[in-house]
């Protein structure tokens, strides 16, 4: 269903070229929004499923309008084969780390000979949950090197995020982004993107909704304006909590940007997800992985036999778990590159 691998540095000015619009404030900026022939079905399935997806977006950062078009267009608006008998809005397939109910249905799949066969889809006791796994899907470090840079758009760019989804492969239809675009606009789903101005927006809905598990490990992403010292508020936690929960990456009193990724407790040791190597992206950090995979700073370094302020070359495999290395790496480091003496580095 999702195959293509892409370098997501690469994406940026592209879909700035693609999306150079203000954010919406109003239908009256939408012509098309408003004269469009809108479907009742359609209407009543966001009626029935905008508050999941605006939770969705407190919990993990994707706008509330890709997901809700995401899942009119992929479920047919709840009218699907997958969608009535097996609670699943988003085509999720199966896969090794799945244990729970199937569901069997012919898709685009073919054996050796051609001939299509039935593939094995996620079955749901409820919708919410194929929603959940939606999300779960695009946030999943270990897809980091083909969604992430879309944690860094706009929340409210909803073209920038429909172009980019396509362009990271998520779906094989050369006009998909265009079509969540139609159904966004048709049904003015931009709406739901601007939490400051829907009425769920509480202490209490935050509290209840914002909260994300990354290796097993509660953290937020950081709204418009936000300081550690209102989250820290919110979630009744010390300011200097905070800075030691996320290895000193944020300065109080300073707005954080949009949609960073802020631990409310302790990071753990190492990684307990299914990859145990990261490859380095060009430009990113140790720091950067650690807050991507919940994992310490410092037993990331010490992981790898680095020291703190080495920074490896892009293409090098960083180690998530295992057995830490007390002397030296096999890493290349960007001092390294750039001709500096790394007194802890080795070659193998």
């Amino acid at each position: 269903m999702k195959t293509l691998t892409v370098a997501p540095a690469l994406f940026l000015f592209a879909l700035r070229l693609f999306a150079q619009v203000e954010p919406i404030a109003s239908d009256t900026q939408h012509p098309a929004a408003v004269h469009a022939i809108e479907n009742e079905a359609h209407l009543e399935y966001i009626s029935q499923y905008k508050e999941v997806a605006i939770r969705e977006m407190y919990r993990t950062g994707i706008p509330a309008s890709i997901t809700l078009a995401q899942a009119i267009l992929e479920s047919g608006g709840g009218e699907s084969e997958l969608a009535r008998r097996a609670n699943n809005h988003f085509g999720i397939k199966c896969d090794v780390t799945w244990s729970g109910k199937t569901y069997n249905k012919v898709d685009d799949a073919k054996d050796a000979g051609g001939n299509p066969i039935a593939s094995c889809f996620r079955k749901y006791g409820e919708a919410e949950q194929s929603f959940y796994d939606h999300s779960e899907f695009i946030c999943d470090p270990a897809k980091s090197a083909r969604y992430g840079f879309l944690f860094h758009l706009d929340i409210t760019d909803y073209k920038a995020w429909a172009y980019g989804l396509q362009t990271a492969g998520y779906a094989s239809d050369e006009d998909y982004a265009n079509k969540l675009i139609d159904l966004i606009e048709r049904y003015s789903l931009f709406q739901y993107d601007r939490p400051e101005i829907h009425p769920s927006d509480s202490v209490r809905f935050q509290i209840l909704y914002r909260v994300s598990h990354i290796n097993r490990k509660k953290a937020v992403l950081s709204r418009s304006n936000e300081r550690l010292e209102d989250i820290a508020r919110i979630f009744n936690l010390s300011v200097e909590k905070l800075v030691e929960f996320n290895d000193l990456a944020y300065v109080p009193g300073l707005p954080l940007s949009p949609n960073t990724r802020v631990f409310i407790e302790e990071k753990r040791k190492k990684w307990r997800g299914r990859p145990d190597y990261h490859l380095v992206q060009e430009g990113q950090t140790m720091l950067e992985l650690s807050q991507w995979y919940g994992v310490k700073l410092s037993d990331l370094l010490k992981r790898n036999g680095l020291k703190t302020g080495q920074e490896p070359m892009a293409g090098e495999q960083v180690r998530l778990r295992g057995r830490s290395l007390s002397s030296g790496t096999a890493l290349r480091t960007r001092d390294e590159e750039q001709g500096i003496h790394s007194p802890g580095a080795k070659r193998g």
